[in-house]
């Protein structure tokens, strides 16, 4: 690794704060590369975000939205302390305040399964609109669920599928074409 890979992705801020490995499986597992326009829906602490957000380096663009301002600012303080340049608004997830193919990769990481039959992630249609053409989704369950993967192709995912499950983490991946 050389020292521009170093910084480029904030090794040494996360390696004096003791963070190096906290989030390293899940950003492998989403893949998200140099460059890339990543959106998280959710997710509350923003350390998942600053660990994302800095393998997209300067050239990408990362954006978050919580439900609340409180979470909103929360993530957004958290990812600038580590490094990560990002834009977190505060908004319902079944309305995203981006244009339609905004990202090339939208995380949802640990979904509520929000209605009474257990079987609804909310946010999942307006990932869709907001994703490109060949944009991926990833979404980062605490436990495998069939619902999650059905949900998916149901919104119109194509290829939705559980792709492993490791260290008390189900990820599903799905490609909007």
């Amino acid at each position: 690794m050389s020292i521009a890979d170093l910084f480029a992705n904030n090794y040494f801020i996360r390696l004096l704060r003791g963070r190096t490995s906290d989030y390293d499986l899940i950003v492998s597992m989403v893949g998200v590369k140099l460059g890339e326009r990543l959106l998280q829906i959710g997710g509350g602490d923003g350390l998942l975000l600053a660990a994302l957000g800095a393998r997209t380096g300067l050239t990408g663009q990362v954006s978050a939205v919580e439900l609340d301002a409180e979470a909103a600012a929360r993530v957004k303080d958290q990812a600038m302390k580590d490094g990560v340049l990002s834009e977190v608004q505060a908004a319902p997830f079944e309305h995203l305040p981006f244009p339609d193919g905004s990202f090339d990769i939208v995380v949802i990481p640990y979904p509520s399964l929000n209605d009474p039959g257990g079987d609804r992630l909310t946010g999942v249609a307006e990932a869709f609109r907001v994703l490109r053409l060949g944009g991926r989704l990833s979404v980062i369950g605490r436990a495998k669920s069939d619902a999650i993967s059905n949900q998916l192709q149901q919104q119109g995912f194509k290829a939705a599928r559980l792709i492993a499950e490791r260290d008390g983490h189900a990820f599903y991946e799905a490609i909007k074409k």
